[in-house]
């Protein structure tokens, strides 16, 4: 039974060469290339997002901070009218104060806006650039969804021969193989040559040829493969 099980394991190849080949396409690569490309733009208009928030914030506090400080300049230069000498100098301390203030606050929000637009510059370009991946992505899409299109019958005529195979192979074993299938190690059952495991090609220890000679089969060491004599 361990013949026919070597059987299926030779048609597995064969469907996952395809599988491979298709994998590493390049149109594949190309759509791949593209979809990360698009994710690497919503990242950075998520970005962008989250720092015109920042700069929208900061330059209504700003200008809520100016609009205050103006009103107050204007009611202490009100009072400054029927102000003794003496008051009027320190309300005219507290004006220019409060210049100074509103000096270096229309400074930020011009630094702010300078920021913005640099942003909104930005946005547009990402977004422009994100419109042309998102038709070359379609593009390598569709290419791609050819490739593997194309190879679909080769594809179904070697499941329809896995599935006929499997019906012939102890059910042991064939849990046996699935199991290492659905853990990526393949080829599953290799067989031991010059006492090293074919599979990653380590040299078996003592005891393992000796349970090699008395069970036939065993288990690898180090690959986790199973190793026929």
């Amino acid at each position: 039974m361990q013949e026919e099980l070597l059987k299926y394991q030779q048609i597995d190849a064969k469907k996952r060469k395809i599988d491979a080949e298709i994998a590493s396409s390049d149109e594949r690569k190309k759509a791949a290339d593209m979809q990360n490309y698009l994710k690497e733009c919503q990242a950075k208009l998520q970005k962008f997002e989250t720092a015109s928030e920042t700069i929208l914030r900061n330059y209504k506090r700003a200008s809520a901070f100016m609009q205050d400080l103006n009103k107050r300049a204007k009611e202490l230069n009100a009072q400054a009218q029927k102000a003794t000498a003496e008051q009027i100098a320190s309300i005219k301390k507290i004006v220019a104060d409060y210049a100074d203030k509103m000096g270096k606050i229309e400074k930020e929000v011009t630094a702010l806006a300078v920021q913005a637009k640099q942003i909104s510059r930005e946005v547009e370009t990402v977004m422009k650039n994100a419109v042309t991946a998102k038709k070359n992505y379609s593009t390598y899409k569709n290419a791609y969804d050819a490739v593997r299109a194309s190879r679909e019958p080769e594809i179904k005529a070697l499941l329809a021969q896995m599935q006929e195979q499997k019906s012939k192979v102890d059910p042991k074993l064939m849990h046996m193989y699935e199991i290492k299938a659905d853990a990526k190690t393949f080829p599953i059952f290799v067989p031991v040559k010059e006492g090293r495991c074919s599979g990653c090609h380590v040299e078996l220890s003592a005891a393992m040829k000796k349970k090699l000679a008395e069970q036939k089969m065993v288990e690898c060491e180090n690959c986790g493969r199973y190793i026929y004599e």
